[in-house]
Order: structure tokens, then C-alpha cells, then sequence
């Protein structure tokens, strides 16, 4: 095909020239028609070789190829802002392998198509790149790009936003009376579709894992209005609110719902457990209750060696007693921490020597390590000996999740029990902004936190803070990952 059919003019249609009847029957039609040939051809020479590739010929003077110019200008200044918007301030919706993937192949979907963007860059305008030292620049922003484009992948893959305190947003939102005896127990027994919205809330404020609000169906508070006998009945309930709204919201894929496995007693209680066999068997039909509903089992603010043991073991139970299903969900194991200098447990064992014993005793069997139910300062000076352990023993997977509650700083049973008032079975909240508990947040992710939110006290403002963080800042996150 000669170079006149790319590039048509007033008198030379490239249409014309290609499968239609021709037009020229005599000599001096050709002739004629040369002519006009040689003066395209030369007029062509003055027009750079990018202008004539892929696209149609639309500009015969300067004025019109300065007025293109402008135009593919705006368009490429519009593409740019386009790329920034692909990677930057997008909402998180993937907690799985499979949503990693996902991500991965849209984030690579986006480099291609700055691939396919680059090469219109140099055509039909100005030329910019007129020595190596002016390429050189422009590869230097095609990677910052990619580089960019990567990065904020690969926090999203990693960081993921808990939500916060089902008990409290309850209690605040839906009163009722027998919270003053039951907890969130209260809320499950007589309106169980206040848990639905209030696991709503969290998931618009950017939650991605909802926790299931059976904290309070244990003995310790179901006896206190003689109804031990509904304890899995009302354990179902939590699972069937949390699997609701997990369904309801527009992408159910990216929320995982975490099944509340709690201390058997009051919490803090740092219980020494010298035959736990029942208990243990109870733990296993709470793990059996919850799991069509859920896709994580979190043994939450366990406050000794032994409490930590026997709900592990309750759930090691009923996996092994085929209690549970084909899916092999992850088990997270979380402790609560006496809010002195020293990182020990409400039983005053050391967390290091709790994480040494336990790992040691379920090997493999804990996916993740947290921290929860503890003032923001006291998390943050123990999570390097809870990472530093748990890495060792294999577990790729931290968190945390502070309360606002004012600190216990005597680690003796009886004053913790005193430090519970008889209507509400939580201590005094303090004054947290949610600013400065953002800058925990942080500080957490930094140290190699994975999963972060909020425990009592911790509503959804808390959580919104921490998720536009993680969506839009990239802040000395990417080198902290594990």
C-alpha cells in the first residue's frame, strides 16, 4: 500500500483508492491523478511520520494543527487525571485471595492502558522529547506511576479495617432495658434487627471484617436473668444479623464476618481453668453455631494462659470431631492487656511467655495474633513482642483494637469486679478524638499491624477515620508490611 492511501486530502479520498470501483480511464486521467499524488506525498514530508499512524489526516495548515494540538493536549491532561483517580482514594473491597487477585489484575489492566496512552503522546502535537536526557524524564514518570499504581495495591491487598463496639453502638442507638444485666445479649434476645443496623453502620463507616455480637452469651451474664438454657439459641441469632448484613451490603465478597469466640466468664478476669473439659466442650458448640454464618473464628480478649487454651482447644474440638464443615476457617487469637508498664495479661503473666506456651502448644494452628480490649498505649508498647514472637513461631497476620475505657491498673479479681458498675458491666469511657486514636492506628500499621479498628467505645466515627486513612495514604506502609 503506497503512503498516499494513509493519508487522505480534498482531491485523494483514501476510500477512493481502496475497494471500490477506480475512477480513472484514460492516460491523462492518471496523469492528472499523479500529480496530485507527488504534491500530497511532498506536503506529507512536512508532517512529523507519528501524525500519520492509526488515525486521519485532519489539519492542512498550521492554525489547524495548532488548534489539534490544543485538543489532544486537554485529552492527555484528562488521561492523566483519569490514571490518578485509578489508583488513589478508591473504597476497599477485598479481603480475600481472591479479591487480591482481582485487584492485581485491574491494577494491571491500568499500566497497560498508560501503555496504550503513552504512544499518542508523541503524536499529532509538538514534539518534547528532543534529546536522551528528555526521554529520560519522561520514563522517570511512567515509573513513579507504576511504582505508584503497585504500591497503593499492595497496601490495599494488606491493610484491612475492622469494625468497633457492637455493645456500646447498641446501647447508645437501640436502649434496652435488660442491657443492664445481659450486655448485647439484651439486643439479640428481644430486637435482634437493631444488630443488623448496627453492623450496618460500621460496614458504611468502611469496615471490612464485622465481628458477630454473641459477647455476652455465656453464663456468667445469661444467668443473671435465668436464661442459660437460649445461650446457642442466641448465638445463631448473632451469626444470622451478621451474615445479613454482610449479604446486604452492594459487594458481600469483601466483608467477612469474624465469629466471637469470648472469655467463658467476665471479661478481665484472667480465669485459672483447672479442668476445662466442659467448657471446652461448650466452646466447640459455639464454634459449630457460628460457623455456616462466619468465615474467621476470633478468640477475643483473653486474659490468661489458660482462658486463651481452652477456647482454642474448644474450636481445635470441633474441627477435629468433624463438627464443622469443608471450609477451613483462619483462627485469630486476641489478648487483653493489663494497662501498667509491664506487657502482662490481667492474670499478670507475661505476654511473651503466654505467646511462647500457646504457640507452642497449637502449632500451626493460630493464623493470627491481635490485640484488643486495651488502652491505645498499652497496645502499641506491646505489639513489637507480640509480632516478634509470632513471627518466629510462623504467623503472618497482626492486629489491633483498642478501647476507650479508663485504665485498670490493679491486676487483683476483686478490684475488677468492683470496677464494673451494676447497670451498664463496662468501666467509665474516656475521652479519645478520633484523631489522636487515628495516630495509634498508625503507629500500629507501621510497626506491622495488618487488621486494625476499635473495641468498646469505638464507634463507627473511630472506624470511618481509620478507613479513609487506609484508602487514600500510603504513608511508610508499603516497607512495614510482612
Amino acid at each position: 500500500m503506497s503512503k498516499c492511501e494513509d493519508i487522505p486530502s480534498e482531491n485523494v479520498d483514501a476510500d477512493k483508492t481502496m475497494g471500490r470501483k477506480r475512477k480513472f480511464s484514460t492516460d491523462e486521467d492518471v496523469s492528472d491523478h499523479k500529480d496530485e499524488v507527488e504534491k500530497v506525498e511532498e506536503s506529507s514530508q512536512n508532517v512529523d511520520a507519528d501524525k500519520t499512524m492509526g488515525r486521519k489526516r485532519k489539519f492542512s495548515t498550521d492554525e489547524d494543527v495548532s488548534d489539534h494540538k490544543d485538543e489532544v493536549e486537554k485529552v492527555e491532561e484528562s488521561s492523566q487525571n483519569v490514571d490518578a483517580d485509578k489508583t488513589m482514594g478508591r473504597k476497599r473491597k477485598f479481603c480475600t485471595d481472591e479479591d487480591v487477585s482481582d485487584h492485581k489484575d485491574e491494577v494491571e489492566k491500568i499500566e497497560e492502558s498508560s501503555q496504550n496512552v503513552d504512544p499518542d503522546k508523541t503524536m499529532g502535537r509538538k514534539r518534547k522529547f528532543c534529546t536522551d536526557e528528555d526521554v529520560s524524564d519522561h520514563e522517570d514518570e511512567v515509573e513513579k506511576v507504576e511504582e505508584s499504581s503497585r504500591k497503593k495495591a499492595k497496601i490495599e491487598s494488606f491493610v484491612t479495617v475492622l469494625d468497633g463496639g457492637m455493645g456500646r453502638e447498641l446501647d447508645v442507638n437501640y436502649p434496652d432495658p435488660d442491657f443492664k444485666d445481659i450486655w448485647s445479649a439484651a439486643h439479640l434476645l428481644n430486637q435482634p434487627g437493631s444488630v443488623y443496623h448496627a453492623h450496618l453502620s460500621f460496614i458504611s463507616a468502611g469496615a471490612e471484617v464485622i465481628t458477630t455480637s454473641n459477647y455476652a452469651c455465656v453464663p456468667a451474664f445469661l444467668a443473671k436473668m435465668d436464661i442459660t438454657d437460649k445461650m446457642y439459641d442466641l448465638i445463631k441469632v448473632a451469626g444470622e444479623q451478621a451474615q445479613k448484613a454482610k449479604i446486604s451490603f452492594e459487594n458481600p465478597s469483601s466483608i467477612r464476618v469474624a465469629g466471637s469466640i469470648p472469655p467463658y466468664g467476665f471479661s478481665y478476669m484472667g480465669m485459672k481453668i483447672p479442668d476445662n473439659s466442659e467448657i471446652i466442650s461448650s466452646y466447640a458448640k459455639i464454634a459449630s453455631v457460628l460457623y455456616p454464618y462466619i468465615d474467621i473464628f476470633l478468640c477475643e480478649t483473653m486474659s490468661s494462659i489458660d482462658e486463651a487454651v481452652t477456647a482454642l482447644s474448644g474450636v481445635q474440638t470441633a474441627k477435629k470431631d468433624g463438627m464443622l464443615g469443608d471450609r477451613d476457617l483462619p483462627v485469630w487469637l486476641s489478648f487483653s492487656l493489663l494497662n501498667i508498664d509491664n506487657v502482662e495479661l490481667h492474670s499478670g503473666e507475661k505476654l511473651e511467655d503466654a505467646l511462647e506456651k500457646i504457640l507452642g502448644k497449637f502449632p500451626g494452628f493460630i493464623n493470627g495474633l491481635f490485640l484488643n480490649c486495651t488502652g491505645p498505649d498499652i497496645i502499641t508498647a506491646a505489639l513489637p513482642v507480640l509480632i516478634r514472637i509470632g513471627k518466629e513461631h510462623g504467623v503472618d497476620v497482626f492486629g489491633a483494637y483498642a478501647n476507650r475505657f479508663s485504665p485498670i491498673t490493679n491486676k487483683s479479681s476483686n478490684s475488677i469486679e468492683k470496677s464494673f458498675k451494676k447497670d451498664t458491666h463496662v468501666r467509665k469511657l474516656i475521652d479519645i478524638p478520633e484523631e489522636d486514636y487515628l495516630e495509634q492506628v498508625k503507629t500500629w500499621i507501621k510497626l506491622g499491624c495488618v487488621v486494625v479498628g476499635g473495641c468498646c467505645g469505638m464507634g463507627p466515627k473511630y472506624i470511618k477515620k481509620i478507613s479513609e486513612y487506609v484508602e487514600s495514604s500510603a504513608l511508610g506502609i508499603e516497607s512495614q508490611l510482612p
